[in-house]
C-alpha cells in the first residue's frame, strides 16, 4: 500500500509503500509559500514511476493550503509544465524565477 504524508519537523513529504520509506520531496516554508527544493527515491525503489504520484500529493496539499509554490525541484518544475493545472500555484510576483514555466494568462473573453 502507497501513501504519502507531511512530514513536517523534517520539512518533506514523505512517501510510504508498506510502511518503508520509498521516497521524499524536501520543502521550506516560508511566509505563504512552500519551496520544493528536492526530490528523492530511496534504493530499491528506483524505476516504479514514484516520484510523479509524490510530487502530486504535494502540490495537491499546497493547493488545500492556499500557498504559493516555488519549484526550486527540477522534477517538481517538469510535472509542473506537464501537468499546466499547477502553473498557477506559482506566485505571479514570483513566476519570473521559473521563466519557463510562467503562470498562463487567462483568456480574453
Amino acid at each position: 500500500m502507497q501513501t504519502v504524508h507531511d512530514n513536517p519537523v523534517d520539512s518533506e513529504f514523505d512517501m510510504y509503500i508498506d510502511g518503508e520509506i520509498a521516497g521524499w520531496v524536501r520543502y521550506r516554508v516560508e511566509g505563504h509559500e512552500i519551496w520544493m527544493l528536492y526530490t528523492g527515491i530511496s534504493r530499491g525503489f528506483h524505476d516504479r514511476g514514484l516520484a510523479e504520484p509524490l510530487i502530486q500529493t504535494a502540490l495537491d496539499q499546497a493547493h488545500r493550503r492556499r500557498i504559493g509554490v516555488l519549484p526550486f525541484c527540477p522534477l517538481v518544475r517538469q510535472y509542473m509544465k506537464q501537468h499546466p493545472q499547477y502553473l498557477g500555484l506559482i506566485p505571479a510576483d514570483r513566476a519570473g524565477l521559473f521563466r519557463a514555466y510562467r503562470v498562463p494568462e487567462p483568456a480574453a473573453s
